[in-house]
């Protein structure tokens, strides 16, 4: 059986490396996809254009690790994440609760859709960065989430990682890794 573990924890050591190692002002972090085959086996496959064809590609690494019987997908990236108060105290939307996210949802998606539909477009407050590892499959979900901050002195500060499992790593992999073995 494969230790995916340590195979989450080996990919997240190299991908904080790799953060490390790029000037965020040239320099744009690569995503890695990995699929872990039936026998442990890993193949890993280059992500290039990961933007807008980032659905299109992730659908076919579906298809190639149902085709391949795998074990997990691993999927590598770095993303902004909704800073939730700042964005609602700038913009002057309720903070979302239960019974208000829908309203919250119509709310983001007209002020994205303001800001071309990009994160970044946005004021520097209502967003951060981080880095996520994901490994997702039939026995397998686990994500590991790692915050970061580029410094006034030209380094990068890392948060401790937070890991998710089950149904919480499931629910940050909708959308993104389709489930191959349905």
């Amino acid at each position: 059986m494969t230790d995916f573990d340590s195979l989450l924890d080996a990919e997240t050591e190299h991908a904080i490396a790799k953060k490390r190692s790029l000037n965020p002002k040239t320099e744009d972090f690569k995503p890695r996809c990995i699929i872990v085959g039936p026998g442990g086996e890993i193949a890993m496959l280059p992500i290039l254009g990961w933007g807008e064809d980032r659905y299109r590609f992730m659908n076919a690494v579906s298809q190639t690790a149902k085709a391949a019987e795998a074990q997990a997908v691993m999927l590598t990236t770095d993303m902004r994440k909704l800073e939730p108060e700042a964005f609602c105290e700038h913009f002057g939307v309720p903070i979302p609760t239960r019974k208000t996210i829908k309203e919250f949802q119509v709310n983001y998606r007209r002020i994205l859709e303001d800001h071309n539909n990009t994160m970044a477009n946005l004021p520097r407050a209502c967003w951060s960065e981080m880095i996520i590892v994901a490994i997702y499959g039939p026995r397998v979900k686990i994500a590991k989430l790692i915050d970061y901050t580029w410094t006034d002195d030209g380094t990068y500060t890392f948060a401790e990682p937070m890991i998710v499992k089950d149904e919480a790593a499931q629910q940050l992999q909708i959308g993104i890794i389709p489930a191959w073995w349905n």
